[in-house]
């Protein structure tokens, strides 16, 4: 069985498409018997720590039976603390996203019992385990992929809904709760998916109102477009766009949209995953940045990847300066290799 460590990287990227010039840090930790841990977020808390969340399981559980973590590291790359969240059955549980309103994280996943519910996680700011609440609907299985806090200090959580049998198909899926995380409502869209697969993996808010998300809406059932979307408060939908790469390619290949960012020059700038099926052997994930001017065209875009590990990112940021952030996943392609999760800054 491959280990995965959970591998820190901090790389500074001075321009928006430029090469990284200097690395700040680099780490690759474990802790206990864990041999899986994927990174999939992270933030600064007041302390000025980086936190990062996402999911880890040891040898001795199933591979689906992950449970939540955050992990804080100081800005030298100094392990702090670790902590994971066990669910008091044992039932397995994800995270991919977590926001931090200044004195709790709220962590969006889902649990497995093994139907698929959201749950949200309500942690203190000294990483004390503080509230686990199911949030999604006991009608379907649902997922969270994303949380985003609101104007209105409460949260929206995103992810995809389908039905318990037969699972063949999944819809975006939207759940708001108030600022302590209890559920004002949900929505599901039902214009994408059916009959194959459609979910929302990042929200963003629109410094003019609403709220932008992004991810993905597949023609197959593993090839896809990203589907960019814009909602009002109350979460109707007021525009989509679809973005297809898969030129001279017809539906051989995939992208899955990753994050969105609301650049300080005005316009978008969105991330997706990259897969050609029609290369053989199949070639390594990539990532795409797309920049988008104020009316949804694409300005430039360019790739991300190496010639035997793919990257896939996950987040990205914008710096002082002008460049931007990326942080993600790792995928050696080589059977001597190991899985690493990687943050790339």
């Amino acid at each position: 069985m491959k280990n995965k460590n959970l591998l820190c990287v901090l790389l500074l990227f001075m321009s928006c498409i430029g090469a990284a010039q200097s690395k700040y840090f680099e780490i690759s930790y474990n802790w206990d018997d864990n041999n899986n841990s994927n990174g999939w977020s992270i933030l600064m808390n007041n302390a000025g720590n980086y936190v990062i969340g996402g999911n880890t399981k040891d040898d001795s559980l199933f591979a689906e039976d992950y449970r939540p973590f955050l992990l804080e590291l100081s800005d030298y790359g100094q392990v702090l603390s670790v902590h994971e969240y066990i669910h008091p059955s044992n039932y397995p549980g994800s995270i991919l996203d977590f926001e931090y309103n200044g004195h709790e994280y709220f962590l969006g996943g889902w649990i497995n019992k093994p139907e698929s519910n959201t749950y949200l996680l309500k942690v203190a700011s000294d990483f004390t385990l503080e509230e686990m609440t199911e949030v999604g609907t006991f009608s379907y299985q649902n997922i969270c992929l994303a949380i985003c806090r609101t104007q209105d200090n409460g949260y929206l959580l995103g992810g995809e809904f389908y039905p318990f049998a037969p699972a063949d198909y999944t819809h975006p899926y939207l759940i708001k709760t108030d600022s302590a995380g209890n559920k004002l409502w949900d929505t599901i869209y039902y214009n994408y998916g059916n009959p194959y697969f459609s979910w929302i993996r990042d929200i963003q808010p629109d410094p003019d109102g609403g709220y932008y998300l992004i991810g993905s809406n597949t023609a197959t059932g593993f090839i896809g477009d990203i589907l960019l979307m814009k909602i009002d408060e109350q979460g109707n939908e007021l525009w989509h766009e679809i973005y297809d790469y898969n030129i001279f390619e017809e539906e051989a290949v995939a992208e899955w949209g990753g994050s969105i960012l609301v650049c300080s020059g005005g316009g978008l700038l969105i991330n997706s995953i990259h897969q050609n099926y029609l290369a053989f052997p199949i070639k390594p994930l990539k990532t795409i940045l797309i920049k988008l001017d104020a009316s949804r065209n694409i300005e430039w875009d360019t790739f991300y990847n190496t010639d035997f590990d793919g990257f896939q990112a996950a987040r990205v940021i914008q710096t002082a300066d002008g460049g931007f952030v990326l942080a993600g996943l790792q995928f050696p392609t080589s059977s001597s290799s190991n899985e690493k999760a990687i943050l790339v800054l």
